[in-house]
């Protein structure tokens, strides 16, 4: 242990004793507290991305006490809860979607995770299995290659698509826990890469049907429909099976038409 007396060693010097002393790297201490505000800063960023609502609501009457008195915030404060209520009342599933499970998942994250869980799982190295195993998971259904079988998910026909494929059942190395953080690439890089967003390859697909169907590619009204939310058990409202039903039908006749226009584009014209 350091400061202790070594024994039996031989020293030029019989009357000092020697003493071990590990060596110390002596950091800056300027460098400790950049290290120390990189971390509270980016500890403090993840919290507002995370829990928004949970602290504006504990920041922002805090801040009204702060400023204006206890009296002002009171006044300030107590319509707004009021305002909450009659909205939870009115519309619980909105609220509830909103506001409510923020404001519980914010309470479950600091009183029962952090203040029971978080040191535990932090000294037995559980916290990392956990957030590896989440990684692990989210990337099983996440594409790794032209070939694989979760580009069905995204309705895209993988290359050389073969009888039996199932999202979420690749065989790749990719999706294998051996092979996180290393031994590959997490980002596939497209070689075929057309600089074009996704609006500018539908607007592309738009206008090759007018053009094979003989239509001038006219402007759409921006107000040709009006949008309007849909409150539970609305008459004029399908049910959801339905809904479904009417849309796979409706793709079906698309790509049925999709296949004619295809048709008569490769078959030659008369002269």
């Amino acid at each position: 242990m350091p400061g202790d007396e070594p024994h039996r060693i031989v020293s030029t010097t019989p009357d000092t004793a020697v003493v071990f002393k590990p060596a110390v790297v002596q950091t800056p201490a300027i460098i400790t507290l950049v290290i120390f505000t990189a971390r509270f800063v980016a500890g403090l960023f993840r919290l507002v991305w995370r829990h928004p609502v949970a602290l504006a609501a504990i920041s922002t009457p805090a801040g009204l006490c702060l400023v204006y008195g206890w009296r002002v915030a009171l006044l300030l404060v107590v319509p707004a809860l009021v305002a909450m209520g009659a909205w939870a009342i009115l519309d619980r599933p909105t609220f509830a979607r909103w506001i409510g499970w923020r404001l519980v998942a914010f309470g479950r994250w600091f009183w029962i995770y952090r203040r029971r869980w978080q040191p535990v799982m932090t000294v037995a190295g559980l916290a990392q299995r956990e957030h590896a195993g989440r990684f692990v998971d989210a990337l099983r259904y996440e594409p790794c290659s032209p070939t694989c079988p979760n580009w069905l998910r995204y309705g895209v026909q993988p290359k050389s698509a073969k009888p039996g494929m199932i999202p979420g059942q690749c065989r790749s190395k990719a999706h294998k826990p051996e092979h996180l953080g290393y031994a590959g690439r997490r980002v596939l890089v497209s070689r075929k890469w057309s600089n074009k967003t996704l609006a500018e390859h539908k607007q592309d697909r738009r206008t090759w049907v007018l053009e094979a169907l003989g239509q001038v590619d006219e402007p759409t009204d921006p107000h040709r429909y009006v949008w309007q939310p849909v409150r539970p058990g609305d008459p004029d409202v399908a049910p959801i099976g339905v809904r479904l039903l009417r849309s796979i039908a409706e793709r079906q006749r698309w790509r049925a038409h999709l296949r004619q226009l295809e048709e008569l584009s490769a078959t030659p014209k008369a002269a």
